[in-house]
């Protein structure tokens, strides 16, 4: 492996990226905001679209079973997503193999 390869990282970045090894910028804020956004979004949607079914209508369908399936399966993918930010892997860069590997 010569020195170049070392420098550059995993993968040579595309043109018109520069490599920012020293204060990289970490995008792990936004993730946590559309984490955070998308269940808060839906969670009373389907919340309301089932109460409605049940006392209402008072007829539950597969779809609905179905529904709340979804919904916590969105949850806990929100909490997989909170908890990878946590982490050096998912603030990392494909350019900045030296950081994964320190941790």
């Amino acid at each position: 492996m010569n020195s170049r390869s070392q420098i550059e990282g995993a993968f040579p970045p595309p043109p018109g990226v520069t490599l920012n090894f020293v204060d990289p910028v970490s995008k792990a804020n936004q993730v946590v905001l559309a984490a955070a956004l998308g269940p808060a979004i839906a969670l009373p949607i389907c919340l309301l679209r089932l109460y409605s079914k049940r006392y209402i209508i008072k007829r539950i369908d597969h779809e609905d079973y179905s529904i709340a399936i979804a919904i916590a399966f969105a949850i806990g993918y929100s909490i997989v997503n909170f908890t990878h930010t946590q982490t050096i892997i998912a603030t990392s860069c494909i350019w900045e193999p030296n950081r994964v590997a320190q941790k």
